[in-house]
């Protein structure tokens, strides 16, 4: 079953999901303990090389990324 699903993952249709370009972490704090803080501290300490962009309208910088206010604030699109 597990092969199947890495199979299904490998299909161009579905890279989205595996490969996107850029991502939104909606949420995102550096505030240590917050769901927001762990997911983008994984992503950014991780091998993921996409686009990462942090979205709170309470602050302008997260983990050293420009944080936007709203999801429609960040440049490009994001999965």
């Amino acid at each position: 079953m597990a092969e199947r699903s890495r199979e299904a993952l490998s299909r161009p249709g579905l890279d989205v999901f595996s490969l996107p370009k850029s991502v939104a972490v909606v949420g995102a704090t550096e505030r240590p303990g917050t769901v927001g803080q762990t997911v983008l501290r994984n992503l950014v300490e991780s091998r993921f090389r996409s686009k990462t962009y942090p979205v709170n309208p309470e602050h302008a910088k997260i983990l050293g990324f420009e944080a936007y206010k709203t999801i429609g604030n960040v440049p490009e699109n994001v999965l």
